[in-house]
């Protein structure tokens, strides 16, 4: 459930530099003899990067919070029929995606251009015409 909530995209490749947070979410396995349940350890840090004599930078990890320490109480699962209502997605409500529009992580909207290959057409179609004007005369 904490991994659904912290989820951010999914990136193929991430930037050193770019790292900001760490939401660390740990659990103990119980140890023979304990009737307890075990402890779930919920941590946020901060990650700081400062210049060393390396090409990678020396990174600092400070405690910013929240914290918390728990345990799970009780679980208890409803009826096979509300369970399944409950899991069920509606139909077409989805957006469709658009076309050459994506959303990166900050949540700004990026546009694909085609504008740039066809100014580069135009622009060699002038040069071939100005080139053939020149070796008329």
């Amino acid at each position: 459930m904490f991994i659904d909530f912290f989820k951010g995209e999914p990136a193929d490749k991430v930037d050193v530099e770019g790292l900001q947070y760490i939401v660390s979410i740990s659990a103990r396995d119980s140890v023979d003899g304990e009737e307890e349940k075990p402890k779930i350890h919920l941590r946020v840090y901060l990650i700081r990067t400062k210049k060393s004599g390396q090409k990678l930078p020396r990174v600092e990890v400070e405690e910013m919070g929240p914290r918390m320490d728990f345990r799970v109480g009780r679980v208890k699962e409803a009826d096979e029929s509300i369970m399944k209502e409950a899991m069920r997605r509606a139909r077409g409500s989805a957006e469709r995606p658009k076309k050459n529009i994506s959303t990166d992580i900050v949540g700004d909207k990026m546009a694909e251009s085609i504008l740039v290959s066809k100014i580069e057409g135009v622009a060699n179609q002038e040069d071939e015409g100005i080139e053939e004007k020149q070796g008329c005369g």
